[in-house]
C-alpha cells in the first residue's frame, strides 16, 4: 500500500482538490484507493457528500484498525472509499505528537488497511509548528505549499 499525504503550512492551496482528484484517478488505474479527510473542516467529505457517524471522532482514528473499519464509506465512484472528517481532527496533530513514537502509531494502526487498499490519500490540514508537522509523515509523501 502506498499512502499520500497532501499538506500544506497554509490553507487554500488546492491540497483537498488534489487529494480528491489524485485518489480519483488512482481509483480507475491502481484501485481500490481509500481518501481520509483529515481536515476538519471536511471539504473531502463534503465533495463526496458524506458525513462522520456522530460516534466517530479523532480517539477512534487513533486507535485504528476496527475503528477506522467501521466508519469507511464507499463514494459514488467505483474503487473509491471515504475515511470521512470529524471536527475533532482539529488537534489530531497535537494528538499524534504526543504520542512516544507517533509515525510508528499510524503506520500500525493504518497497517491493516493495506489489505484492502492499493493507495491511501491523506487529505490534511495547513499545519502551523514544526513539532506536529513532523509526527504525521507516512512512507510516501508530497509537500505543496
Amino acid at each position: 500500500m502506498k499512502s499520500i499525504a497532501l499538506y500544506s503550512i497554509k490553507g487554500g492551496v488546492g491540497k483537498t482538490a488534489a487529494a480528491v482528484n489524485l485518489s480519483y484517478l488512482t481509483s480507475l488505474s491502481a484501485p481500490p484507493c481509500l481518501i481520509c479527510d483529515l481536515d476538519p473542516q471536511g471539504a473531502s467529505s463534503y465533495y463526496f457528500r458524506i458525513t462522520a457517524s456522530k460516534k466517530y471522532d479523532s480517539d477512534k482514528f487513533l486507535k485504528g484498525s476496527k475503528k477506522i473499519y467501521s466508519n469507511i464509506k464507499a463514494t459514488d465512484f467505483e474503487n473509491l472509499d471515504l475515511l470521512p472528517s470529524d471536527f475533532s481532527y482539529r488537534n489530531l496533530d497535537i494528538e499524534l505528537s504526543e504520542e512516544k513514537k507517533p509515525q510508528k502509531k499510524l503506520k500500525k494502526n493504518l497497517e491493516s488497511l493495506s489489505d484492502d487498499y492499493s493507495h491511501v490519500f491523506f487529505d490534511c490540514r495547513p499545519i502551523s509548528h514544526s513539532s506536529p508537522k513532523a509526527s504525521f509523515q507516512p512512507p510516501t509523501s508530497f509537500w505543496f505549499q
